[in-house]
C-alpha cells in the first residue's frame, strides 16, 4: 500500500467523520466529542504522513483556533461542538491551507444562514409554527426529516453549523485534489 493510498483512506475517514457530525448536528443539534476526536485523530495521522516536519505548525494553528473559537462559544456566538470541530478539521489539510479552510467555512456558513433566515421568514409568514413537526408537515419516511428541520427552523432553534463546516471543508479538499491532479502547488 502506497503512502498516497493511506493518505486517501485517512482523508476519506476524516471526511466520513465530518458527515457523521453533520447528521448528528442536524438531528440533535449536538456534535459528540467522540466524533470530533475521530476527525482530529485522522487529521493528525494525515499530517504525520504527509508533512511530519510541520506538525508543530498544525498544533499551533489548531490550539489558536480552539482558544479563539472557544471564546466565541463561551459568549454564545457559536456552539462549543462547532468550535471543537473546526479546530479538529484544520488537521485534515496542510497548515498553510487553514486560512482558506476557515474562509470557505465562513462563506458556507453565511450562505447557510441566509437559507435558514429565508426559510424561517417564509414559514412564519405562512403561519406554520407547529407544536410538533408532524402536525404542520404530515409526511412519512425521509420527508419526515425535512419536516422536522422545518419545525426546528420555525421554532427558532439554532442552525446546525456542521453543515457549513462540511461544505467549506469539501470545497477545500476538492480544491487541494484538483491542484494535486494538475500538479499546481500540491500539498499532499
Amino acid at each position: 500500500m502506497t503512502i498516497f493510498s493511506i493518505y486517501a483512506i485517512l482523508l476519506a475517514a476524516g471526511f466520513t467523520g465530518l458527515v457523521i457530525a453533520c447528521v448528528s448536528d442536524v438531528k440533535e443539534r449536538l456534535i459528540y466529542n467522540e466524533i470530533v476526536l475521530f476527525v482530529l485523530g485522522t487529521g493528525v495521522a494525515l499530517r504525520l504522513i504527509s508533512t511530519p516536519k510541520l506538525v508543530w505548525i498544525s498544533l499551533l494553528v489548531s490550539a489558536t483556533l480552539l482558544v479563539l473559537l472557544g471564546q466565541c462559544a463561551r459568549f454564545n456566538m457559536m456552539g462549543g461542538g462547532d468550535a471543537k470541530l473546526i479546530a479538529a478539521t484544520g488537521w485534515l489539510l496542510p497548515p498553510q491551507d487553514n486560512f482558506w479552510l476557515l474562509a470557505h467555512i465562513a462563506v458556507a456558513g453565511g450562505a447557510l444562514s441566509c437559507i435558514y433566515l429565508l426559510t424561517r421568514t417564509v414559514l412564519r409568514r405562512a403561519k406554520i409554527i407547529p407544536a410538533r413537526p408532524e402536525q404542520a408537515f404530515p409526511m412519512g419516511g425521509s420527508s419526515q426529516a425535512l419536516a422536522n428541520e422545518f419545525a426546528k427552523i420555525s421554532a427558532g432553534e439554532p442552525m446546525p453549523y456542521a453543515l457549513a463546516i462540511l461544505a467549506g471543508t469539501s470545497y477545500s479538499i476538492a480544491d487541494e485534489v484538483i491542484r494535486c491532479g494538475s500538479a499546481i502547488s500540491c500539498s499532499l
